[in-house]
């Protein structure tokens, strides 16, 4: 059905050194994909801390069982949907201040987590986190475009990923070290992304006042 119904362009031959030579891995990896590369990797780190921690909150706190956990990791995923698909949306409305939004999201979202006491705020929190988290893939490659040239987009999100991957590998070991507690493990998640929320503001307080001058 895919060959039948989508026309793929014809490719076109290039010379062999084109898209990798120095010049254009410079301007692939410039200073703001290291930034949102770097961001990715913390943003993973502490984002999957949710998988493995959360089981063992909701049941230390009495607030289920393991099973629930999955229950709530499925509403985070069901309640990302609509947001990453209203991106574009957002990103019209709000502009750079959308990822200030996310990130308020996410530091909420853990916050409510990890001080729930009761089945209500868990489910709230996870709602919003979703909410949050649903904006951050969609605003990275979105930055990733307009911060590169087009032949040049597949390398600066190759690094992205990678970085992604080795986050979501690591986060283990260094969510350990942080916090043994379960809550107090989300906790941290949630003053990560309270940090970054301060950090985006005044990124965007100086790029607008930048512009005026």
């Amino acid at each position: 059905m895919f060959e039948h119904f989508i026309k793929i362009p014809k490719k076109t031959k290039h010379s062999s050194g084109k898209y990798f030579s120095l010049s254009n891995i410079k301007q692939a990896f410039n200073s703001n994909i290291i930034y949102l590369s770097i961001l990715t990797l913390l943003i993973y780190i502490f984002y999957m801390a949710l998988a493995y921690k959360l089981p063992r909150f909701i049941v230390g706190f009495y607030l289920g069982t393991e099973s629930m956990a999955s229950v709530m990791l499925a509403v985070i995923a069901i309640t990302g949907i609509p947001c990453g698909i209203a991106f574009n949306w957002f990103y019209i409305k709000l502009h750079q201040w959308v990822w200030v939004l996310c990130m308020v999201l996410n530091a909420l979202g853990f916050y409510l987590i990890s001080s729930a006491r009761n089945t209500f705020v868990l489910v709230v929190g996870c709602i919003v986190l979703g909410a949050g988290f649903g904006i951050v893939m969609p605003y990275i490659f979105k930055s990733i475009s307009l911060s590169v040239p087009d032949q040049l987009s597949n390398l600066a999100t190759i690094l992205c990923l990678i970085m992604m991957d080795i986050g979501a590998v690591i986060s283990p070991f260094v969510i350990s070290i942080i916090a043994k507690n379960s809550d107090k493990a989300l906790l941290s998640s949630a003053i990560f992304f309270g940090i970054i929320t301060l950090i985006e503001v005044a990124r965007n307080i100086y790029t607008n006042l930048k512009h005026k001058n």
